[in-house]
Formats: C-alpha cells, sequence, structure tokens
C-alpha cells in the first residue's frame, strides 16, 4: 500500500487561463487550484461579485496529484467582452483570507468591436 505523503496541509497553487471555444464567439475561462492537501477546497468563479451557479460551470471534480496533494478545475464559457467581470476565487484551510484571480482583458481587446 502507499503510504501517505503529506503530514502537514499544502496550500493550493492557483492558476487562471482563458481557453478558445469552439464557437468563435466565445472562450473558455478556466481555473486550476492544485498542491492542495487536506482535499477540502471550496472555488467559485465570480461575476461581478456573485457567485456563477455550479450547474453553469463545467467542472473536471476534485482529482488526485501524484504526491498525494489534490487538483479542482473548473471552467465557464463567456464571450469575451465580458471577461474583465469575472474572478476565480479559491477557499482553503491553508489561506488566511480568499485567493482571488482576475481575468482581466487582454490589451488586444480593448477598443476593438
Amino acid at each position: 500500500f502507499k503510504a501517505l505523503i503529506f503530514i502537514h496541509a499544502a496550500r493550493p497553487e492557483v492558476y487562471s487561463s482563458v481557453k478558445a471555444s469552439g464557437s468563435s464567439e466565445q472562450q473558455i475561462l478556466v481555473c486550476l487550484a492544485t498542491g492542495f492537501y487536506p482535499k477540502q477546497l471550496q472555488m467559485e468563479i465570480r461575476r461581478h461579485q456573485t457567485p456563477v451557479p455550479d450547474e453553469q460551470l463545467t467542472s473536471h471534480g476534485l482529482r488526485p496529484n501524484a504526491d498525494g496533494s489534490f487538483q479542482l478545475m473548473k471552467s465557464l464559457q463567456i464571450l469575451p467582452s465580458e471577461r474583465s467581470h469575472y474572478q476565480c476565487v479559491v477557499k482553503h484551510q491553508t489561506l488566511t483570507e480568499p485567493l482571488i484571480i482576475s481575468w482581466g482583458n487582454d490589451d488586444d481587446d480593448k477598443g476593438s468591436k
């Protein structure tokens, strides 16, 4: 059997990215938290500070990493012009306050259309 590698809690590393959607009109916002332990973690995608309901999000579920830590990824399809309204918010027992990452707009998007 495998011994549990983590004895102490580990902070999540949080990454945000933007992917192309199948539709040229839309983009997919992705939020990934990885390397955390224990596995209890809350992740929200917020629009104008309001959580987007889970049924509107795509989640790949909580997954184990090879080192005994965990990862969680959620994504949402949006219009590119609305990207700056969204944030990824992560809460974990190792964080003294929620970790908030904004997607913002690319410089390329300013003033277009």
